[in-house]
């Protein structure tokens, strides 16, 4: 079972890459922010906010790339929000893969 500490360590680490770099918000129909009334610098405030009470599920291995992915879950506005985040494996970019309303309810075991 993921720990809260382990939570803790991966947001540490992603937040550090993030405020330097940013987060890298993949392209894709769902991810589109204009369209959800979003501008990136709410994207990249409501990332940076993420605490272990948003944790939903994770680290599960990456079915793309080398890695893994966490899911967090957070009310953006009135909407709950999906989001899968990950550092990529020479931790050198926090990556978003996905940036959106959510499609079912996500329960938050910390």
């Amino acid at each position: 079972m993921t720990s809260k500490a382990d939570v803790n360590n991966f947001l540490r680490d992603l937040k550090r890459i993030a405020s330097r770099k940013g987060v890298n918000l993949i392209k894709r129909d769902k991810n589109e922010l204009a369209k959800q009334g979003l501008t990136m610098l709410d994207f990249q405030n409501e990332i940076m906010s993420l605490n272990y009470k948003d944790y939903s599920t994770g680290p599960e291995p990456d079915k793309d790339l080398q890695g893994d992915v966490w899911v967090f879950g957070k009310a953006v506005g009135s909407e709950q929000y999906y989001i899968k985040l990950k550092v990529s494996s020479n931790k050198n970019s926090a990556i978003c893969l996905s940036f959106h309303p959510a499609d079912r309810p996500l329960s938050y075991p910390l």
